[in-house]
């Protein structure tokens, strides 16, 4: 038996909306079952604490904060912090710790404490495991005085 050209046509036209919607399927049970990792742990208390952190941003002791990060991934490399106070005179007697996490992907959230190596100066080794944007958050204290240094770093592939 041959097929008719309309009959071609139509038996096309229903393969084509047959696997549009099975690729729609597919595609919603993808995104309800994988996480995007943007799901923040402990979120209730975070917010609850926003007002405390937003008010800790406001009261900025005046401290110059600079960061020099790693810029290559898959390396151990120096995270570099230099605080000055207004005056530019480095902030001794701090400490400072650094969070390191992705916007866009959980698990890789790093948390390490910085170690003054001269006045002002704060260091730590730290490797960043995947390439692109890293959120850094550098936390400095210095008696009752608070600051965080939030910056968004970018990571590169490292080159063979």
């Amino acid at each position: 038996m041959k097929l008719t050209y309309a009959q071609k046509f139509v038996g096309g036209m229903i393969g084509i909306l047959g696997l549009s919607i099975a690729v729609n399927i597919g595609m919603i049970t993808l995104a309800a079952t994988s996480n995007d990792g943007l799901v923040t742990e402990h979120y209730y208390s975070n917010g609850l604490r926003y007002a405390e952190q937003r008010a800790r941003e406001m009261d900025r002791p005046g401290w110059n904060v600079s960061i020099e990060a790693p810029t290559v991934a898959e390396r151990t490399a120096p995270f570099v912090v230099t605080v000055s106070d207004h005056q530019h005179v480095p902030l001794t007697g701090a400490t400072a710790t650094l969070k390191l996490y992705r916007p866009t992907k959980a698990g890789y959230d790093q948390l390490v404490p910085l170690k003054e190596t001269a006045p002002g100066r704060f260091e730590a080794q730290v490797k960043l495991p995947l390439v692109g944007l890293w959120d850094t958050t550098v936390a400095i204290e210095k008696g009752k005085q608070a600051y965080d240094h939030l910056e968004r770093i970018r990571v590169e592939a490292p080159r063979s």
